[in-house]
């Protein structure tokens, strides 16, 4: 059974991230950030955070799923 990858470009940087799952792809985007967090739901939670004083954008980090949505719906990602 052949495994399907997500491949999504980060729009600030041009970098390609690939990802089995999005839990996975937010690991990915977690160990290259330079913000202090903890774990996932920390990370997401203060990228939302600062999405939200930046320009107001909702971003949810309930879960991987939603968080990676709405990254892609606010042009912070894009699929590559």
């Amino acid at each position: 059974m052949k495994v399907s990858t997500m491949r999504y470009r980060a729009l600030d940087d041009g970098r390609i991230y690939e990802a089995a799952t999005a839990a996975e792809l937010v690991d990915r985007l977690r160990a290259l950030s330079f913000m202090e967090h903890g774990d996932a739901a920390d990370f997401m939670a203060k990228m939302a955070a600062n999405c939200a004083a930046w320009d107001g954008s909702d971003v949810r980090a309930d879960s991987a799923e939603t968080f990676v949505e709405d990254l892609v719906s606010i042009g912070f990602l894009e699929p590559a």
